[in-house]
C-alpha cells in the first residue's frame, strides 16, 4: 500500500517454485470488529507481528526440467501483484550443455498473485489457467482489470533451441523486459569459441503478443535490464562569452526534464520507457437544465 513498509516478498527456487512471504494481510476491520479480506489496496494492509509472519507456496512449474536461476521481479496492480520470472540454467550456457543438448523448452512467466486469496494448492504455471502466448494475434479488447481478475497470468515459449532466460526482468510502461542467451554465434578469433547470442524481449504485460526477441549487439550474456529516471538540465547557450560557467539547475525543484529509460533492455543502448494509454475510451455524459 506504499506506506514505506514491506508487505510481501517473493522468492523462487531452482526447482521452479514461487513463494510469497507475508509481512502483512490484505484485511480491514469492519464495523463488527472482524477482520475481512479485501482486494482494494486503498483500504490498506494490516501489518503482522513477527511471530505471525508466514510463507506460502503460490505457484510452480509442472515441467521438472525447468530451472529458476534468477530472482523474480514483482509489479503491483490494484491489489494484485504480477510476478515475472524466466527459466534457464546459467551454469550450463554452452552447446555441449543443458538445455541445448536435451532441447529443453524454456519459458518466461508473468504470474498474477492475489495476496487476499487463499490458494487451495499452488497454481500450475504451465496449466490451463495461464494464457499460452502463441503466434496468434493478441486480443485488442482485453483490459488490465479483466486480465488480472480472470486469469492467473501468461507464459511464452522462448523460441530458439537452447535459448534461456539469464537474468531478472524489469517492468515499466506496461511492458516486461527480459533478456536471453542462446549458445552459438560468431567466433571472436581463430583460437576462440562463440560465447553465445544475447536477445532482448519487450512484452506487453496485460495483453501479451508472441515475440522472438531482438538480437543484442555484442555476444555473451547480456546485462540485466534496469529501469531508471534520468534528469536532463535545460540546454545552456553560453552566447559570445563562453568562459562563463553554466547556471546551477535544481532538478528537485522541477528545473529539469525527466526521462524514464531502460539500461540493459538492448545492451547498453538506453531505451526510453513511454507508458501506453489505454485503447478503450470511456463514454462521457452531459446533462442540461433548460428553461421552457
Amino acid at each position: 500500500d506504499f506506506d514505506g513498509y514491506i508487505d510481501f516478498a517473493y522468492v523462487a527456487t531452482a526447482a521452479g517454485s514461487l513463494y510469497r512471504i507475508n509481512f502483512g494481510e490484505m484485511k480491514y476491520e469492519n464495523d463488527e470488529g472482524d477482520l475481512v479480506a479485501h482486494s482494494n489496496p486503498d483500504l490498506g494492509l494490516i501489518p503482522l507481528a513477527q511471530d505471525d509472519w508466514s510463507i506460502d507456496k503460490i505457484a510452480s512449474v509442472s515441467n521438472s526440467e525447468l530451472r529458476f536461476f534468477n530472482a523474480p521481479y514483482a509489479a503491483t496492480f490494484e491489489g494484485r501483484v504480477i510476478v515475472t520470472i524466466g527459466s534457464g540454467d546459467r551454469e550450463r550456457p554452452l552447446e555441449s550443455n543443458y538445455p541445448y543438448q536435451e532441447d529443453v523448452q524454456n519459458r518466461f512467466y508473468a504470474f498474477v498473485d492475489k495476496p487476499y486469496q487463499e490458494y487451495a494448492s499452488p497454481v500450475d504455471l504451465d496449466g490451463a489457467t495461464m494464457v499460452a502466448v502463441t503466434a496468434a494475434p493478441a486480443d485488442p479488447d482485453i483490459t488490465p482489470e479483466t486480465f488480472t481478475l480472470t486469469k492467473d497470468g501468461w507464459y511464452i515459449d522462448i523460441a530458439d533451441r537452447g535459448e534461456q532466460v539469464v537474468n531478472p526482468a524489469a517492468v515499466g510502461g506496461g511492458k516486461v523486459f527480459f533478456n536471453t542467451l542462446q549458445p552459438g554465434g560468431a567466433s571472436q578469433g581463430l583460437c576462440t569459441t562463440p560465447i553465445g547470442l544475447g536477445k532482448g524481449y519487450a512484452i506487453d504485460l496485460f495483453n501479451p503478443s508472441f515475440s522472438t526477441g531482438e538480437v543484442i549487439i555484442g555476444d555473451g550474456i547480456p546485462i540485466a535490464p534496469v529501469i531508471v529516471r534520468v534528469y536532463i538540465p535545460p540546454l545552456w547557450n553560453c552566447g559570445e562569452n563562453c568562459d562563463d560557467t553554466p547556471p546551477e539547475v535544481d532538478c528537485a525543484d522541477g528545473g529539469c526534464e525527466i526521462r524514464t529509460v531502460c539500461i540493459g533492455c538492448l545492451g547498453m543502448e538506453p531505451v526510453e520507457i513511454i507508458p501506453e494509454a489505454p485503447p478503450i475510451r470511456r463514454r462521457a455524459y452531459f446533462s442540461e437544465d433548460i428553461d421552457r
